[in-house]
């Protein structure tokens, strides 16, 4: 019978030793499924999984995971059909290391996709010197796109320092949000810490937003390119160039700042 059922796996292409997540190729019509805080926490270990396709299947919850396995690079699609992922915790103050990109995806690359998501509770806590800091992304390059996803909860860390985004770079945010406490050394914004020749279109951000040594904005802290449709809401401090929406530079069309709203986490 074992026999049988080995050949039978063999001949309809599924390996028993080799299953991944909760199943799936990662295939665009069989993408990989997330069904479990352990499936979550292993994509990270898979680098050859970069490129791939994956579905949320449930909430998740990460509360077991003191220190999450963050995604260094991502140039595939990760669908949270709108789930929600809860508790997602990062820490680093024992190193002495130079860290860029840090987020739940550290880098989505060229034809990244992360769409339909929602990050709650995410606790990010970055050293002062952490470059690209945020809760879902830290840097989004080059035709990236991050879409009807948002995130509430805390994210800490040095210079360009988002609530969803560090570092926008040709990318693209729409139709998102970040409800969060930002607070960086320099460069932090409520949604995004810097929007540089990328795109944020019909996004917003009700947030709490501290630059300790630098500029500050209530939707991103700095910005030479388009942001489209936006609002900001909530307190906003730094030394330097400080903005109800934006910190400092580029246009912004048919936007605007809720001058007396108070963040309440």
């Amino acid at each position: 019978m074992r026999k049988v059922l080995l050949t039978l796996l063999i001949l309809a292409g599924v390996s028993p030793c080799h299953a991944k997540y909760s199943g799936g190729t990662g295939e665009p019509n069989i993408p990989y499924q997330i069904a479990t805080a352990a499936d979550l926490n292993d994509i990270g270990n898979h680098p050859e999984d970069s490129n791939k396709c994956f579905v949320m299947t449930n909430d998740i919850n990460m509360a077991g995971y003191s220190q999450f396995n963050c995604i260094p690079y991502f140039c595939g699609t990760f669908d949270g059909n709108h789930h929600v992922i809860h508790n997602l915790r990062w820490s680093k103050w024992t190193s002495y290391e130079f860290d860029w990109d840090i987020g739940m995806f550290k880098y989505l690359d060229t034809g990244g996709k992360i769409y339909d998501l929602g990050l709650e509770d995410v606790n990010i806590d970055a050293r002062p010197e952490a470059q690209y800091v945020g809760g879902l992304v830290g840097h989004i390059w080059q035709q990236g796109e991050v879409s009807r996803c948002y995130v509430t909860g805390k994210v800490y860390g040095g210079s360009e320092v988002g609530g969803l985004a560090g570092y926008n770079e040709y990318g693209r945010i729409v139709e998102s949000f970040s409800r969060a406490e930002v607070i960086g050394v320099g460069g932090a914004g409520g949604l995004a810490g810097s929007n540089y020749n990328g795109t944020i279109l019909n996004c917003y951000s009700v947030s709490s937003v501290l630059a300790e040594d630098g500029g500050a904005g209530g939707l991103v802290a700095g910005n030479n390119e388009a942001i489209i449709n936006c609002f900001a809401a909530g307190q906003v401090e730094g030394l330097g160039d400080v903005g109800g929406l934006i910190g400092s530079g580029g246009v912004a069309a048919n936007c605007f700042w809720y001058r007396n709203y108070r963040f309440h986490r």
